[in-house]
């Protein structure tokens, strides 16, 4: 009972019990793809980003090239495109530079949720399927 989160809070939607859930499957998933980033071939630098206006991307991963991948991670079972506002941010203001995007969550399907931003959205899950 991490954090004494218990079911009973969850199922009764407690807003700060849904907060601490969001906070750790964030920091679950964040981890979990920086120890999968240190097995690449490539050099990736891992970072946050936020702008003045409070948009922001989980975790943000660059290649020595410049070139860029957002993650944005949902503890909530359901997404829509309107989940992902600072990935498409980021995209529109890295223009080539970015390749793509994706919002990773606790749900059962993959989705495109921005077809201009190639942003999807992706069960947690995926980090551990065979590619």
């Amino acid at each position: 009972m991490l954090l004494r989160i218990t079911e009973e809070k969850l199922s009764r939607r407690q807003p700060q019990a849904s907060t601490e859930y969001g906070h750790l499957v964030e920091t679950f998933v964040v981890n979990e793809v920086l120890k999968q980033i240190a097995w690449s071939s490539q050099p990736v630098t891992a970072g946050h980003w936020r702008d003045r206006s409070g948009g922001e991307v989980d975790l943000v991963l660059e290649r020595t090239d410049g070139s860029v991948v957002g993650i944005e991670v949902k503890a909530g079972s359901g997404v829509r495109p309107t989940d992902a506002p600072g990935l498409s941010t980021l995209a529109r203001r890295l223009g080539d530079r970015w390749l793509g995007g994706v919002v990773l969550y606790t749900g059962a399907h993959h989705a495109v949720l921005g077809q201009r931003t190639n942003i999807a959205a992706m069960p947690i899950d995926t980090l551990w399927q065979e590619v």
